[in-house]
């Protein structure tokens, strides 16, 4: 199989800048416009799980921004890592910039109600960039949130979608992966934004909801 991947798009939200980012990646997209968050992750892994010409799925949430560059790192990096990833800031914060903190932390709760999300402990950049500086780009991590992953073919088989309580399907991914002893990564070279965005903006419920496959 050629190592053809697909990006997945989780919208529950109508973001301009997102779109405006989005619109250039060349790569076949499927996009789940406006569908609760477990529906959607069902939906887009049985639809990946029936078109055998990709080999990958790429995860990227509907308030992230991204570069073509980092895909093709995530897909380069793919040849050795089942679970492989990027990281973000995380918006808990006051501050958006890129620079400011980061999404890889330690496990979530177990179980990871919606109420309990930010028990866990998010990492500070200085820290990874200290360790970048001195030593591998790529490196272990218990969980990271989500900012842009790649997930082989064989994980997806192996590991369904899944939420607890109303949260969150990255929290479950992690938990999956430990319990199984599943491996994940985090690609130092591989940055994005995470766009701070005020709850109020979700559409689930509010538009139709939406299956799109967009071929390059």
């Amino acid at each position: 199989m050629k190592n053809t991947p697909l990006l997945f798009i989780p919208s529950p939200r109508f973001i301009e800048q997102f779109y405006n980012a989005t619109e250039n990646l060349e790569i076949d997209k499927l996009w789940m416009k406006y569908y609760p968050q477990q529906e959607a992750y069902s939906l887009a892994r049985d639809w990946f799980l029936n078109h055998q010409e990709y080999n990958s799925l790429i995860i990227l949430p509907d308030d992230l921004l991204v570069k073509q560059e980092s895909i093709n790192q995530l897909i380069e990096d793919s040849e050795f890592y089942s679970v492989i990833s990027g990281y973000c800031n995380n918006t808990a914060g006051e501050t958006t910039h890129v620079d400011s903190d980061i999404a890889i932390g330690t496990l979530p709760p177990n179980p990871p109600l919606r109420g309990r999300y930010h028990e866990f402990r998010w990492n500070s950049l200085v820290t990874l960039e200290n360790m970048v500086k001195v030593g591998p780009a790529i490196i272990p991590v218990l969980h990271q949130g989500f900012a842009l992953t790649l997930l082989k073919r064989k994980i997806v088989q192996r590991i369904p979608f899944r939420t607890s309580e109303g949260c969150c399907v990255d929290s479950c991914l992690s938990l999956d992966f430990d319990h199984r002893n599943i491996p994940q990564w985090v690609d130092l070279r591989v940055k994005s934004e995470h766009l701070k965005t005020n709850p109020d903006i979700l559409l689930v419920g509010k538009e139709r909801k939406e299956m799109i496959f967009e071929p390059v």
